[in-house]
């Protein structure tokens, strides 16, 4: 059995919200064709993308078509309603699309911080679901922490995460009676390396990996405004916090995508993260 998985920050934040601090963000609709033609073109089984506001999302859906479900909460056909929606439905700029033939989603969730040194709603998106050619199931949880760690705020943020994770893994290893294969990807904005990222490993469970294996930097590029740094990841985990067991992974496969519009500007101030994991049988059974 086999997941194919891509986490992306698309950076596609309405221009009628666009400032000082986020200037270089243009060209969104442009930048959403390009950026679903190249999902459509990965084929994955499970997308995640970070800061989709609005402006761009109905470009990037039309260009996947008919194939994916937004679990999220699909677009309006319209920027601005696209806008309203995500901020009123608190979405965080979080969206989730599966492809239908592959994966079906038994719940889907959303959690926003009980602290953020932003106004932009952040918080989480936890779908469950199980491979339908092997009824294995799965947690998925997608995130885009605060940019800094000012006040504490993203270790408060990744305990919430944590806690949220203990609940849903119970309730599905009670329905399913195996344990479910636990992935957790999004935009961090924690550097690899740095001291907040092992506190960020300690805090989600034991024999947490990092299945997206590179030191090069996710966040880069023209569109870039801080500094060039891995801060995006696609973590595994095998034991959760409270000690409940997890799916083994059998195999990774992991490689970063460079993506661009057809006249050859960047998609995103991030790079698309793709995997392909694979278990090499049934899940244990508690």
């Amino acid at each position: 059995m086999s997941l194919k998985i891509v986490s992306w920050n698309l950076y596609l934040i309405p221009a009628i919200i666009v400032g000082k601090d986020n200037h270089t963000c243009k060209d969104q609709n442009k930048r959403g064709k390009a950026a679903g033609k190249y999902l459509k073109s990965q084929a994955p089984d499970i997308a995640v993308c970070q800061e989709m506001w609005g402006q761009g999302q109905k470009d990037v859906e039309r260009e996947l078509g008919g194939e994916y479900h937004v679990v999220s909460g699909g677009s309006w056909g319209w920027d601005g309603m696209d806008t309203i929606a995500q901020y009123l439905g608190g979405k965080g700029g979080l969206w989730v699309g599966v492809k239908k033939d592959t994966v079906d989603v038994l719940s889907f969730k959303k959690i926003q911080f009980k602290f953020s040194n932003t106004k932009s709603g952040k918080g989480a998106c936890c779908m469950t679901g199980v491979v339908k050619s092997t009824n294995a199931p799965f947690i998925f949880i997608t995130t885009h922490l605060d940019p800094t760690n000012e006040n504490n705020a993203q270790i408060k943020q990744v305990r919430q995460l944590s806690e949220f994770l203990n609940g849903f893994s119970s309730a599905l290893q009670e329905e399913k009676g195996t344990a479910a294969a636990v992935f957790i990807a999004g935009d961090f904005n924690i550097p690899t390396g740095s001291k907040l990222y092992s506190e960020m490993l300690a805090l989600l469970g034991t024999g947490v990996t990092d299945i997206s294996k590179t030191t090069a930097a996710t966040y880069t590029g023209p569109l870039a405004i801080w500094p060039a740094e891995k801060i995006d990841y696609l973590l595994s985990v095998t034991k959760l916090p409270n000690g409940t067991p997890a799916g083994q992974l059998s195999s990774t496969k992991f490689s970063l995508g460079s993506p661009s519009t057809p006249e050859g500007g960047p998609c995103s101030d991030h790079r698309p993260l793709l995997s392909e994991v694979t278990w090499s049988s049934a899940p244990p059974r508690l």
